[in-house]
Formats: C-alpha cells, sequence, structure tokens
C-alpha cells in the first residue's frame, strides 16, 4: 500500500485485470448451470452422484480461482502492463495448485473438534454448560441418547435464540464425534479408480471442460488434469468420511441441528439424517452479512436440509428469492425461517 501513487484521479498506474461484474455473472451463471446439470441427474440416487453433488460447491471454488488466474494472465498479457504481468506470472503456477478446502481433507478433524469420551471429558462438559448456560448440554456423542433429542453440531447467537422458544433439550456434540477413524491412502487410491467410471462423473468433467471454452479460457492438458485430479481427491476422501457415517457404531440423529451446512463434515451427517427419515435444521452464523442482490449464501448452506433459520424477514425474502436458481432440489423447497417471526 505504501508503494502505490495517489492523485485527484484515483490511484496512479493501477490495473486491476478482470471486471467484477463479468466475474459475478461467470459466478451466478456457472452455480445456476450447476443446479440445473443435478436436477437433470434427480433420478440417479447413487452414492457417487450425490457425493459428486457436495463436492460441487468446493469444486466450483477452485474451479472459479483457476478461472480468475487464466483470465487475469490473459489480459495481463493483452494489455502489456509488463512489470505487473512478470511478477504474477512468475506466481501463476504457485497459484494454480493451491489446494484450498482438500487440504482440510487430508489432514482431518482438529483435536479441537473432537471431545473427550471419557469420564474427565464428561465433567468438563458439564462445567462448561453450567458456565455457559445457553440451554445447550454439553456432551460426547457416547453419552448422547438417541430417542429423539435434538443434537446440535455447532451453537452459536440464532441456534440459541431459536432453542429458547422451541424450549426443548437439545445436545451439543462436537462434530469429530461422528468421525472418529483415520483415512488411509489405499482406500483413497481405491476410490479414485471406482469413481473415474461413473457416468455422472464423465458427464460433469464435460461440463466443467465446456464452461472454460465457453468463457474463452484455455487450459494446458496439465492444467485441467491438475484440476480433475483435485475433484478426484475431494470425492475419494468424501467418500471416506461417509462410509464413517455408516458404520453401525455410529450414533446418527434423529433430528440434527448445525450451524453451516458449508463445512463438509456438517454437510455429509445431513445427508446422512435425512436418508435415515430424519429432520435437519440449519442456522445462519453471518449475523446479516449476506444482506446483497448477489447473495449465493442458498447455494453453500441451503442444500440437504429441512428449514435454514436465519435472523431477519429481510434475509428470509432475500434468500427465498434466490432458491429457485440455487439448490438442487425444489421439491419440497427449504423452509427459510426469521427469527424476528417467532420472537
Amino acid at each position: 500500500m505504501n508503494n502505490l501513487k495517489y492523485s485527484r484521479n484515483g490511484i496512479q498506474e493501477f490495473f486491476w485485470p478482470i471486471n467484477n461484474n463479468d466475474t459475478q455473472k461467470v459466478i451466478r451463471d456457472v452455480i445456476h448451470e450447476t443446479v440445473i446439470f443435478f436436477r437433470s441427474l434427480s433420478h440417479d440416487q447413487s452414492r457417487e452422484t450425490i457425493l459428486l453433488k457436495v463436492a460441487n460447491t468446493f469444486f466450483l471454488s477452485k474451479a472459479l480461482s483457476v478461472y480468475y488466474i487464466k483470465a487475469s494472465e490473459k489480459e495481463f498479457l493483452r494489455k502489456s502492463h509488463h512489470d505487473v504481468s512478470v511478477d504474477f506470472l512468475s506466481q501463476k503456477d504457485n497459484l494454480l495448485s493451491q489446494n484450498q478446502y482438500l487440504e482440510h481433507l487430508k489432514t482431518g478433524l482438529r483435536r479441537e473438534v473432537k471431545s473427550n469420551p471419557r469420564f474427565y471429558g464428561l465433567v468438563i462438559d458439564g462445567l462448561k454448560t453450567v458456565i455457559k448456560n445457553d440451554g445447550f448440554t454439553r456432551r460426547n456423542l457416547k453419552y448422547v441418547p438417541n430417542s429423539g433429542e435434538i443434537i446440535c453440531t455447532g451453537g452459536g447467537d440464532a441456534a440459541q435464540r431459536y432453542l429458547k422458544d422451541t424450549q426443548q433439550k437439545a445436545f451439543l456434540v462436537k462434530i469429530g464425534d461422528f468421525y472418529p477413524s483415520q483415512i488411509k491412502d489405499s482406500a483413497i487410491y481405491k476410490n479414485i479408480k471406482s469413481i473415474r467410471y461413473k457416468a455422472s462423473y464423465v458427464e460433469y468433467i464435460d461440463f466443467i471442460r465446456a464452461f472454460f471454452r465457453s468463457n474463452n479460457i484455455d487450459l494446458s492438458t496439465r492444467e485441467f488434469e491438475d484440476l480433475i485430479n483435485w475433484l478426484d481427491h475431494f470425492l475419494a476422501y468424501t467418500i471416506e468420511y461417509f462410509h464413517m457415517l455408516e458404520a453401525p457404531s455410529n450414533k446418527i440423529p434423529k433430528i440434527l441441528w448445525t450451524s453451516s451446512a458449508g463445512i463438509l463434515w456438517n454437510r455429509l451427517l445431513a445427508i446422512k439424517v435425512r436418508e435415515n427419515g430424519g429432520e435437519v435444521i440449519v442456522f445462519d452464523h453471518a449475523n446479516g452479512s449476506n444482506i446483497n442482490s448477489n447473495t449465493f449464501m442458498p447455494f453453500v448452506e441451503c442444500q440437504d436440509l429441512d428449514t435454514f433459520v436465519t435472523f431477519s424477514s429481510v434475509q428470509k425474502k432475500y434468500f427465498e428469492e434466490k432458491l429457485a436458481t440455487q439448490i438442487y432440489n425444489l421439491f419440497p423447497k427449504p423452509n427459510i425461517v426469521a427469527l424476528t417471526n417467532i420472537e
């Protein structure tokens, strides 16, 4: 910032390679097109296609980052901004190779999101419950009865207010309790091999290739292979995490509350709960930051759930308007609830 030159006309010698309005249109269009794509596969309820639908939310973020880099490179070279271009191009390969969310899947869940199942952990959870006094009973999943109680994997202001209104008993459980195992590399290689033969996967790869072509972005063979390799590994890890939920010893809630379906592990659990005939309620955790006509919040947060609880009637209106173009399953549509309407 100290090196920028300012004048009455703005910043001198400043160049931004891509137009923000064009970028917003690309994002909006590709989200809508993938929604249409997956709606056309609504008859396919195979595990791989369901998880491909989950992966799409995260993979588009990766694919769009590649689009930004390649579009910027193209514009830098076209405008001949030599000094900036040289610096940008020297970092291009590092930018393209960033693993983003995939790194979290490889690393696994942190110790902080797993609770202590021993007596000491039970005591600590009891003390936290008393000190916090927010209506939630902290408990390791092992000690939670599964007879219809609410199990919540993330609190927050919206969840606390909603719980106070419902006056039900709710257990606050760490999401890591549902995913106790480490993933072996051998399982990843096996999953990748099996994924590539699925018809929905092949069609999706063709769709992604067409996306770049339609936006006049030329990816090298290596760049496209690296991008698809990212998707392959994401799907392979996701399959293993879902296997953990399917284990007979896992205790799947009948009523799940969670603070974000944009977190992969919450999303997978929500899918499993609904497959078992349970109910999923997701709580807005953005506190009004998505009051925006270009919001993509429903695409990220309103998939695979029954009810989405937000803070105000204005947010409710914005989200409901976006559901038609941003969620995969319209029948039935998620119920959007505003806390201001239930007080």
